[in-house]
């Protein structure tokens, strides 16, 4: 019978099984660190450098062929849409001394975040995520988008939000130009927008009321404009006597107006009731009525929702000179000199 082998023995030879096997393991294969530039437009091909660790040739050597061994050093590179749709294979991928890849990035790729993926020649393969992104640059936007506006008062502001577009509708976010901007009325204001990233939001006013009005936005060849849309009159902001008024002694005057005005001076309905209070300087010095015969003393003046104006109308005291002050509610007032004739 054959010695039989120690306990220590059997172990060593375990264990040298076990390194030759570690030892003939394959590597793990190519795995990408970073990609520079780490993103291009979209309108031209961008070259770009791919590193990363086990990016190595491929050694084949036939021992039955004089010839000795051959080196594969054939990689491919390639974006891996976030969407799911198919690979797009990057051109040119090269192996360089610094076992580092070059490759070019084709141009037309939709903008947004890619992975990139890398094949060493023994079929292995490695991503980087989110590892390029494909920007939108300034030329190959086409057209101004507009948001829609709704109605609109003169002169109250509201905000308009313009994006630089592609032939397919998608923001060039390269895009960072002024536009001049233009309305029907020839009163928008202001009348430029700047963006940045492809975008513009701009705060903007149109003076006076205006039927289907639209906002055009233009930079060179590029140009947007917006849907119609209608400027009614604006907010009340003051309060004015429509023609100076006069007042007799001894008897009824005509009748005479005050109107609610927007911040630009034009006509502007009331939204919600507005009381008007009329005092007289001196105190006494003028009575205001309701009625031509001046027999009805006149309270506040009331103007309904939709009204811009309210009439009334005036007796004098006594011959000479007297002031009347309109007192709204929450506007400012107006005051004005009144000539009381005999």
């Amino acid at each position: 019978m054959g010695a039989r082998p120690r306990p220590g023995a059997r172990a060593l030879a375990l264990a040298a099984l076990l390194v030759a096997a570690c030892a003939s393991s394959p590597p793990p294969g190519p795995v990408p660190l970073s990609v520079t530039p780490r993103q291009g437009g979209s309108s031209a091909p961008t070259p770009v450098e791919i590193s990363g660790a086990g990016f190595d040739a491929s050694v084949k050597t036939n021992y039955a062929d004089g010839s000795g061994s051959t080196l594969q050093a054939t990689f491919a590179a390639s974006l891996l849409p976030w969407d799911g749709s198919p690979a797009v294979a990057l051109g040119s991928v090269a192996f360089t001394e610094r076992r580092t890849l070059t490759a070019v990035v084709p141009a037309g790729l939709p903008p947004g975040r890619y992975d990139v993926s890398v094949t060493d020649p023994a079929g292995r393969t490695g991503v980087l995520p989110d590892g390029y992104e494909v920007t939108s640059d300034a030329a190959s936007a086409v057209a101004f988008q507009v948001s829609p506006v709704p109605a609109q008062r003169a002169g109250v502001p509201f905000a308009l939000s313009l994006a630089a577009v592609d032939g397919a509708g998608r923001v060039v976010s390269g895009y960072a130009g002024s536009a001049a901007l233009t309305d029907q009325s020839g009163t928008v204001a202001p009348a430029s927008a700047a963006f940045a990233l492809g975008r513009a939001t701009v705060e903007l006013a149109i003076a006076v009321p205006w039927s289907a009005d639209r906002i055009t936005a233009r930079d060179g060849t590029l140009s947007g404009t917006s849907n119609a849309f209608d400027v009614g009159t604006g907010i009340p902001a003051q309060i004015a006597f429509v023609t100076p008024p006069s007042a007799s002694a001894s008897s009824c005057s005509p009748a005479f107006q005050l109107e609610l005005r927007d911040a630009g001076g034009a006509p502007a309905a009331a939204v919600a009731t507005v009381t008007v209070a009329l005092e007289s300087g001196p105190p006494g010095a003028l009575a205001v009525y309701s009625d031509a015969a001046c027999s009805t003393a006149a309270g506040p003046l009331v103007f309904a929702p939709g009204t811009t104006r309210a009439s009334f109308r005036l007796h004098g005291a006594s011959a000479g000179t007297a002031h009347l002050r309109a007192v709204p509610d929450l506007l400012p007032s107006a005051e004005t000199a009144v000539a009381v004739s005999p």
